[in-house]
């Protein structure tokens, strides 16, 4: 039996850490305190609709990487899998694998694509879960959450009206 986590906007996702495409293990701690993450769960990253909503991220990544935030993709499968991933689709961000299921298992309960939209501390401000990754929100609509998200953060350094 495992233990998962409600979820509560404003409230700082729990760590987690996991491969990369790369094999170098990445933690979501790594960006608490420096920028605006997304996470893209793939449970299933190899198909055509989640392909394109990978493909859809990166045509974006510029603005995110500007703004700055950070785009993790994580994929329901083996570090290779997501290598081979990243390197077909030559995707600019990390691409993480979860073999077995845990972020979906710890945070949703149920392994469906979906996007979880975190602040630079880590703190939840919108979860999408879908039924196919092409039913995800865009990655316009995902970078306009995050500016809101920043506007709102008093400590984000809120430009002078």
């Amino acid at each position: 039996m495992s233990a998962s986590v409600v979820l509560w906007a404003q409230l700082a996702l729990p760590d987690f850490w996991l491969p990369s495409h790369t094999g170098k293990t990445i933690r979501l701690s790594d960006y608490r305190h420096v920028m605006p993450v997304v996470l893209v769960l793939l449970p299933d990253g190899d198909t055509a609709a989640s392909r394109e909503c990978l493909r859809a991220f990166a045509s974006h990544y510029e603005a995110y990487r500007t703004w700055p935030a950070e785009v993790l993709a994580i994929v329901g499968g083996t570090q290779a899998q997501a290598a081979h991933l990243a390197d077909s689709l030559m995707l600019p961000y990390p691409i993480l694998a979860d073999v077995e299921g845990r972020l979906w298992e710890k945070y949703l309960g149920e392994r469906k694509p979906a996007l979880l939209i975190l602040d630079r501390y880590n703190a939840l401000h919108h979860i999408q879960v879908a039924a196919t990754a092409a039913d995800l929100m865009p990655p316009a609509e995902v970078l306009e959450w995050i500016r809101h998200a920043e506007m709102a953060c008093p400590e984000c350094g809120v430009p002078e009206w």
